[in-house]
């Protein structure tokens, strides 16, 4: 974990690819992209469901460890239309009955609404928090600072003999947060930081800071 203020709000990087909010009890997660393999299948690609089933245990790890009364999805939680995989999510939400769940709606969130309520999901296009932090799927700009998904962001890491590395990480600049991809079938963009930027490279065991000037 690495920790950091920012706007006088502690932030807590995570090397489970999620923000945790201690002073809100809140986990925040971007780009699941739940129901990718069903998407796949439904077009003659035969993925298994293994890797949905492994980001629901991953969100599940998360609320058992950090004891959140509020989940927030940065956009893209589901990944197409409505299939099979649907029905799991739904299961899970029901399964952590003392979590409220929210979604800020992305460019792959395509269910109809009622699909949302049914499983007792809150929707939001935005959602600010004390007139200091914008929680968005795409970057925006408003003047406030922005933690959004979208861009999955990556670092690529270069070593001797010309070795190569690109892990996920956290991009933060003056005004922003792009958080990384959550779900195990989301692509890597390979980020070009800004000076001043800070870039912390995620491993399956702690969040380093990459570029932290």
């Amino acid at each position: 974990m690495y920790e950091m203020i920012v706007e006088d709000i502690l932030f807590c990087l995570l090397p489970q690819k999620a923000l945790f909010l201690p002073h809100f009890y809140t986990i925040v997660i971007s780009d699941v992209h739940l129901g990718k393999s069903a998407h796949f299948r439904k077009n003659g690609i035969p993925l298994t469901e293994a890797p949905q089933q492994q980001d629901l245990q991953n969100i599940q790890n998360l609320i058992d460890a950090c004891s959140p009364s509020t989940v927030i999805f940065l956009g893209d939680l589901f990944h197409s239309t409505y299939n099979e995989s649907w029905l799991q999510f739904k299961s899970f939400v029901a399964s952590n009955p003392g979590v409220e769940f929210i979604l800020i709606k992305g460019n792959h969130d395509m269910l109809v609404e009622s699909r949302y309520v049914e499983a007792g999901i809150r929707l939001m296009s935005v959602m600010q928090v004390e007139s200091k932090i914008l929680f968005s799927h795409e970057p925006s700009n408003n003047g406030l600072f922005n933690v959004h998904g979208h861009l999955h962001p990556a670092i690529r890491l270069m070593g001797k003999g010309r070795q190569k590395l690109v892990l996920p990480c956290f991009w933060k600049g003056k005004n922003h947060l792009a958080m990384p991809g959550f779900g195990k079938t989301t692509g890597l963009f390979t980020v070009k930081p800004l000076p001043g930027d800070q870039v912390f490279a995620i491993t399956p065991q702690s969040v380093v800071p990459y570029l932290d000037k």
